[in-house]
């Protein structure tokens, strides 16, 4: 995860998962919390995910927040559906 913006992102999260087949799914507690991150940093962030025997393949879609130094929240790649 990265902050390729001028300003801090702050309390900076994971929020939400969502795989293709839906029988795979994430076992990692979230949301889970990455912390501030400076502008120009990188975190590494590992998600576990659970993956049926019969499933060779699984696409997910990842949803992050965090808040800037106004108080303003911004959600990655959007808001939840």
């Amino acid at each position: 995860m990265g902050n390729a913006g001028a300003g801090s992102a702050l309390e900076v999260a994971v929020q939400a998962s969502f795989c293709m087949p839906d029988t795979v799914y994430t076992v990692s507690v979230l949301p889970l919390l990455v912390g501030d991150m400076e502008p120009g940093a990188n975190s590494d962030v590992t998600l576990k995910y659970y993956v049926p025997p019969n499933v060779g393949g699984f696409n997910a879609t990842t949803y992050a927040t965090c808040s800037d130094d106004a108080g303003r929240e911004y959600w990655f790649p959007g808001p939840l559906p």
